[in-house]
């Protein structure tokens, strides 16, 4: 499963028993979206839209085996390379129930990335996924291949404050 404490520890424990800023483990605070029930089948992609800019575009959304509207999940968005807004690093392979798994779609040539058009894009997906889900707003990761790990680094730089991890895979520039 995915570690659910802190990267460093604190001063509540190593990453395995307490959280970043020392809480000895306390639960994490869920999104507005804990409580809120859903029709959506866990461990399969499904489809949704969300409101970005001036229309609308679609993101999948991978619930975890066994998903439970109380327990505030760790959220993973990937980030595909050109070509597919498929060709992702598989990680809902690897979540089990431990978290959930987003994915995009980049709205450059060829399916790349736009920074531009696609950071507003990702503001609204991951908002989106907060008021529908029960996710941990603390633990919020992106994983980019490809041109998904340059938009990856782009985000590492613009939204420090929003992941608390960054992933990149045979990424180079825009």
């Amino acid at each position: 499963g995915l570690a659910t404490g802190g990267v460093d520890g604190g001063t509540g424990g190593d990453a395995s028993t307490g959280g970043d800023t020392g809480s000895g483990g306390a639960d994490p605070v869920g999104s507005d979206g804990c409580g809120m029930s859903t029709a959506q089948p866990a461990q399969t992609w499904v489809a949704s839209d969300v409101s970005a800019g001036a229309g609308t575009r679609s993101y999948d959304v991978w619930l975890p085996e066994n998903y439970d509207a109380e327990r505030p999940y760790p959220v993973i968005l990937l980030l595909h390379g050109c070509g597919s807004p498929v060709n992702n690093v598989p990680m809902e392979g690897r979540t089990g129930s431990d978290a959930i798994v987003v994915r995009g779609a980049g709205s450059g040539n060829d399916s790349c990335w736009d920074e531009g058009q696609d950071l507003p894009y990702i503001d609204a997906l991951l908002e989106d996924v907060q008021a529908r889900f029960c996710v941990n707003p603390d633990h919020l990761f992106a994983v980019g291949y490809s041109s998904g790990s340059w938009i990856a680094s782009k985000l590492s730089c613009t939204h420090g404050d929003v992941f608390r991890g960054i992933a990149s895979v045979a990424g180079g520039g825009p």
